[in-house]
């Protein structure tokens, strides 16, 4: 029996905090978010995480739910505009 463990080689990933706070961001920006500070910072750490390569499925899961929370908000403030001022304020400007 060879035992030959020169070639056995684990290649590890590098662990950081950075994907795993973008992706608790991204979640709380769904439901707690003034000037959609938290989303673009979810957004934000998620590229960090993929560019330095600390955690692709995190960082990949932080950017995803950043993008989505902003979305999201968009949406809300949109109709939340529409429902105050009025369809006349958009029809003004279109």
């Amino acid at each position: 029996m060879d035992n030959n463990f020169e070639n056995n080689t684990v290649v590890q990933q590098k662990k950081s905090a950075i994907p795993m706070i973008s992706l608790i961001l991204g979640i709380v920006g769904f439901f707690f978010n003034p000037l959609w500070i938290f989303s673009g910072v979810a957004i934000g750490l998620g590229i960090a995480g993929l560019v330095k390569k600390l955690g692709k499925g995190l960082s990949i899961a932080g950017l995803c739910v950043g993008i989505a929370s902003l979305l999201a908000q968009m949406m809300g403030d949109f109709l939340i505009t529409l429902c105050t001022m009025g369809l006349g304020f958009f029809v003004f400007f279109f």
